[in-house]
């Protein structure tokens, strides 16, 4: 660990913020704990983390403050609210937020903190929860070269794979293209999966073609399986999936840039929800089957 680091404030202890944070424990670092829940959070009491009752009091004694909260509105009650982090944050102390946020709404707040005497570095991460909980989250980084260097023992304690991508927003504009990239590749997987089943073939054997072949990709080996059978792990709640598809869109907009399969998931992902809201990424296959009238292995071709 770094000499220089090793009080951290942390901030959001949800789904994927308390791996986060028992790793960064284990890995030694003295954490100030806070959350709206507190319940989630006195269960890394135990391990040597402290409980704090506010922002503020998090940050107090913090050389870093990481953040994993839901949306913009959040961060900015964490950061400038009453009992905000900038109002008690020591000199020199190093925001971090990990969560998902607009890139103009990180490059706002970065211009913000750094005016208080702050940095900022936008760090969001892939790899779900399983990759929480096993440390090997991808994380993504933008704001500048020196904060990310300071803090680069803090993302080890979390993640394999740290990049440090460019200035503030380059990390949720990174996030944004893998987002994209993951939900095309889950799409392609799904209507593979659907054209198979609707012609008949074995989907085991079906499988076992494809996943050497050129349309080979993650999301095949993760979800080809599962899908086949209709196994739905809902391992990354729809809702988030939608807030990352409606922030995806609304830049798109600003930038006048136009991606239609970015558009077209964010379609799906909102029918995948309306029609179950415990669904994952791989509940895009449910909406290919509302749109053909019907379900894997439960179609007979005439």
């Amino acid at each position: 660990m770094s000499k220089e680091l090793k009080n951290i404030g942390f901030i959001g202890v949800g789904t994927m913020g308390k791996p986060m944070a028992e790793n960064m424990i284990k890995a030694g670092f003295q954490l100030f704990l806070y959350d709206m829940y507190p319940e989630k959070a006195k269960e890394l009491v135990p391990l040597g983390a402290k409980l704090m009752n506010s922002p503020a009091e998090s940050a107090s004694e913090a050389d870093v403050v990481i953040t994993m909260v839901n949306d913009a509105p959040n961060l900015e009650e964490v950061y400038f609210g009453e009992k905000g982090c900038a109002e008690t944050a020591k000199k020199g102390c190093i925001f971090v937020d990990m969560s998902t946020i607009a890139p103009n709404s990180i490059r706002g707040f970065h211009k913000r903190l750094t005016g208080m005497g702050y940095d900022m570095l936008d760090a969001p991460v892939s790899g779900g929860k399983s990759g929480a909980e096993a440390a090997t989250l991808t994380i993504m980084v933008g704001g500048s070269a020196a904060a990310f260097e300071t803090c680069k023992s803090v993302f080890e304690a979390m993640g394999k794979t740290i990049t440090h991508l460019g200035g503030p927003g380059a990390g949720q504009i990174t996030k944004m293209g893998n987002q994209i990239m993951l939900g095309l590749n889950t799409l392609g997987v799904c209507e593979g999966l659907m054209l198979a089943s609707r012609e008949g073939l074995d989907l085991e054997k079906y499988l076992q073609a494809v996943g050497v072949g050129a349309g080979q990709s993650a999301m095949l080996s993760i979800f080809g399986k599962p899908l086949s059978q209709r196994i739905f792990p809902g391992n990354f709640p729809i809702k988030l999936i939608q807030k990352d598809f409606r922030l995806i869109v609304q830049t798109l907009a600003e930038e006048d840039l136009a991606l239609p399969g970015a558009a077209l998931m964010q379609l799906l992902y909102n029918s995948v929800a309306n029609t179950d809201p415990t669904i994952g990424h791989e509940g895009v296959l449910v909406a290919l089957e509302k749109m053909n009238s019907f379900q894997i292995g439960k179609y007979e071709k005439k």
